[in-house]
């Protein structure tokens, strides 16, 4: 039992740097478009897929836990 609570704990990890990444790469994309409204509508638009892309691994990572609890 320990082993696979170490084994969850290893995968919302990878997820967290997953996210880190994608933040930084937001933060280039800011730089790179400049200031303007559609710089600000491409950042926020991608912010929520990123948090859409990251509630869909923890949704995955929450059915996994049931299943193996």
């Amino acid at each position: 039992m320990a082993a696979g609570g170490n084994q969850k704990q290893s995968v919302e990890h990878i997820g967290m740097g997953e996210a880190r990444r994608q933040r930084a790469a937001l933060s280039e994309q800011r730089v790179e478009y400049g200031n303007g409204r559609e710089a600000k509508l491409l950042t926020v638009q991608s912010i929520r897929s990123a948090l859409g892309a990251a509630a869909r691994f923890f949704e995955g990572g929450a059915r996994q836990r049931v299943l193996s609890a």
